[in-house]
């Protein structure tokens, strides 16, 4: 299984995977969140992700979701970014989280695989409503 780390601005990982949780009806094992404050020191954010990377090392990788590119998450995560072991993918939201829960115990897919499959997902789950009732926009699956 592949460890997931979701790393965001305030509590948003948190409320994230808690409504996951709530949607799939799944204790999640090998998630972990990190709330971060911009104002927190960088040391003691890089030492929180650090801690939470050593508490998923029982995994076969570990994908770190954040939620924008260039923030503070996403900047001080980048430096444990580790090819084929740690991948980072920006931009969580709730339907890349529910296809990283679905995916994330595929055994066939590498680890650079599965997250390039939730990217794929993840620019499809953005949709104008109008659009898809209207018929104009296809819907994601």
């Amino acid at each position: 299984m592949i460890g997931v780390l979701v790393v965001t601005h305030y509590d948003l990982g948190k409320n994230l995977i808690k409504t996951a949780k709530s949607i799939t009806g799944k204790n999640l094992e090998a998630f972990e969140h990190i709330s971060i404050n911009p104002v927190e020191d960088v040391n003691s954010i890089r030492d929180k992700i650090e801690s939470a990377i050593k508490s998923l090392e029982n995994t076969r990788g570990i994908i770190i979701l954040t939620d924008m590119y260039g923030g503070t998450p996403s900047s001080i995560s980048c430096s444990f970014l580790k090819k084929n072991e740690i991948e980072i993918l920006s931009g969580v939201n709730l339907p890349i989280l529910m296809k990283t829960i679905s995916i994330r115990e595929d055994k066939d897919k590498s680890i650079e695989e599965i997250v390039k499959t939730i990217e794929n997902f993840g620019r499809q789950s953005i949709s104008m409503v109008s659009s898809i009732l209207a018929g104009k926009t296809r819907q994601i699956k």
